[in-house]
């Protein structure tokens, strides 16, 4: 009963001292990439009106491609994979699904960027009965070669 009583508190005591650390306050890593120069000046990240990350750095390349560098705070970074894409939308990002399940994010792989709200409906419909995640994918890397 004693060594019972012992184990629960190292347990306790573990949970509690891994609870209480230092977190970083955002995943970094994620490059989106857009078509053209996007107007951005508010540097968070939304997902229906919840601010969901920020944006760490933006440049504009050769082949007139915008690289926006993006960190995904820690609660809401399970839920990014490769089925997320982002537009811009009153001078923000603002993210979206393509579909509700998506393959987790490569630490490497670009995701797939539209300057506009309706740019981003146009791309839907255009792969409306297609792989809407694959042609996102395929478009991201297109934008990432163009940029050199």
């Amino acid at each position: 009963m004693r060594r019972g009583f012992w184990f629960l508190i190292a347990i306790m005591t573990l949970t509690v001292g891994v609870g209480c650390a230092p977190q970083p306050s955002q995943k970094a890593g994620q490059v989106v990439l857009f078509d053209g120069m996007i107007n951005v000046f508010d540097d968070g990240i939304y997902h229906r009106g919840s601010r969901i990350g920020s944006i760490q750095a933006t440049e504009t390349g050769p082949g007139n491609v915008t690289r926006v560098q993006i960190a995904i705070s820690p609660e809401f970074a399970p839920s990014m994979g490769d089925h997320v894409a982002f537009y811009v939308d009153g001078g923000h990002l603002e993210a979206v699904l393509l579909q509700p399940f998506g393959a987790p994010l490569a630490p490497s792989a670009p995701l797939c960027g539209f300057g506009s709200k309706v740019d981003f409906n146009w791309f839907k419909f255009k792969t409306l009965l297609n792989d809407r995640v694959g042609a996102a994918r395929q478009r991201a890397l297109m934008l990432q070669t163009r940029m050199g």
